[in-house]
């Protein structure tokens, strides 16, 4: 009996991208600065993880087109209006930093996304 062991090296780039926040509701387009950083690694071929590290945010893989990013702000508007009644906005009953949002709405908008997107970087780079 022969045993054979492969060993594959793995090079991992961990980067960090931030995003300044205006609206209750916003959709950025973020390939290009993935894009961006993909062309400065020597990394060929392998995956990209996308993560969202805030529990207001999500990452989700779709079109880049004016009418669809508005219907899609007004699906989550529907799902989770802003000026509806939610109890985690009640800040006075709970012990809070001094500038809380009142973003409830924007909680459980996030919770009907996804908070990652694994991606082959051949995906991303043609």
């Amino acid at each position: 009996m022969v045993a054979a062991v492969i060993i594959f090296a793995i090079k991992i780039r961990h980067e960090i991208i931030t995003l300044d926040t205006h609206q209750s509701l916003e959709i950025y387009n973020i390939t290009p600065k993935i894009q961006d950083l993909l062309a400065t690694t020597d990394i060929q071929n392998g995956q990209v993880l996308v993560f969202s590290r805030h529990t207001t945010t999500a990452i989700v893989i779709n079109e880049d087109e004016e009418r669809l990013l508005e219907d899609i702000k007004t699906y989550l508007r529907k799902l989770a209006p802003e000026t509806d009644k939610y109890l985690h906005n009640d800040l006075h009953l709970r012990i809070v930093p001094e500038d809380e949002p009142i973003n409830a709405h924007s909680h459980l908008m996030a919770m009907t996304l996804s908070t990652s997107e694994d991606i082959s970087s051949t995906l991303v780079l043609h």
